[in-house]
């Protein structure tokens, strides 16, 4: 397959952003706090410092002073800790089995290339989107076709464990799927219909379609404000890494999820 293929797909742009999306950390560009009530907090320091790994000194203060809001927001000990997160937060590891699979590689100069309008109108590609001064990307990978097509590991070595986060949707997503076909879940039907502890909560009657589509209509918005005080997603994220939230109650995760109310007054069921 010639390596222009990929730029004949209608779909480019999407499938670098999702492919782009894999492995990376924090974000694609600055914010500025103080201009926009929006935009995640960050730290003063370069991305391109933890390419080569740490010192054990490093390590130890950048442990130290880690809390959750660093986590939360674009800081030094955040990104040490999103490739260190056993360190802080309850893991378990999954050991797998059989032969491994490597991934061959088919490197597609086009996609670092590839370009768009950049936030001031001008023309900004991949390459120089990921590699800028304030760029937070950590990693890239775009795989296409079960290749390699486009790696880069701008602020981390190319060995190193990065968390997923949200990349790990696709895995659920497919895992679902992959029931449908087997016609062992309909995701027509409600999360009620298979989670009995959702029954009397707001989960109840969504559809699982919905909810895969991230459109259910509850409280459960991220963003930099809700990170922060007594929202309903502060107080769920503080479930998920075991911390008390702000009236001082730990809650176990599905506790916090499933008390989530409708993000409306009214909320009707399609």
């Amino acid at each position: 397959m010639p390596n222009t293929s990929l730029l004949s797909k209608s779909n480019f742009l999407v499938f670098a952003l999702i492919g782009g999306l894999i492995m990376q950390s924090l974000g694609t560009s600055p914010a500025h706090a103080e201009d926009d009530p929006y935009a995640t907090p960050r730290e003063d320091f370069s991305i391109r410092d933890l390419r080569n790994g740490y010192t054990a000194e490093q390590a130890y203060d950048l442990s130290s002073e880690w809390n959750l809001q660093k986590f939360l927001d674009i800081t030094e000990a955040g990104a040490f800790s999103y490739m260190n997160l056993a360190e802080f937060l309850p893991s378990s590891v999954f050991r797998r089995d059989g032969a491994v699979a490597m991934l061959a590689t088919n490197l597609n100069d086009a996609i670092g290339a590839k370009s768009v309008p950049g936030a001031d109108g001008n023309a900004v590609s991949l390459d120089e989107m990921i590699n800028a001064d304030d760029s937070t990307v950590q990693g890239v990978m775009v795989l296409h076709n079960g290749e390699i097509a486009y790696e880069a590991y701008p602020g981390m070595r190319r060995t190193d464990n990065h968390v997923w986060m949200s990349n790990a949707k696709i895995l659920s997503s497919l895992l679902i799927g992959q029931l449908e076909d087997e016609g062992k879940i309909d995701v027509q039907k409600t999360v009620g219909d298979y989670v009995d502890g959702t029954k009397g909560t707001a989960w109840e009657n969504i559809k699982v379609i919905d909810v895969l589509n991230m459109q259910s209509g509850l409280d459960l918005e991220e963003n930099p404000l809700s990170r922060k005080g007594d929202t309903p997603y502060g107080r769920f994220v503080k479930a998920e890494v075991g911390v008390p939230n702000e009236a001082g109650v730990l809650q176990m995760h599905n506790e916090a999820l499933f008390a989530i109310r409708p993000r409306y007054p009214v909320w009707r069921q399609r």
